[in-house]
């Protein structure tokens, strides 16, 4: 049991760690660009998916250990 949730909070980290890698990658791409096209519709859905990809997996990554550290 401990194995699987070690398994899945490995794959939660990796996830949130792309999530927030493509967001750091997007922000520094916006010193290329200018306003409107950083502000468009496509970029503001792309950096919102990333974001709350990012937070569920820090969110379930938090539940996993709290379950952990309650099921000892």
């Amino acid at each position: 049991m401990k194995i699987l949730f070690m398994v899945c909070e490995t794959i939660t980290i990796l996830i949130t760690c792309f999530a927030i890698f493509n967001l750091v990658k997007l922000s520094k791409k916006h010193k290329n660009v200018t306003d409107e096209e950083y502000l468009s519709k496509d970029n503001r859905i792309m950096r919102n998916k990333y974001l709350v990809i990012g937070i569920s997996g820090i969110t379930i990554t938090a539940l996993m250990q709290i379950f952990i550290i309650l099921t000892r």
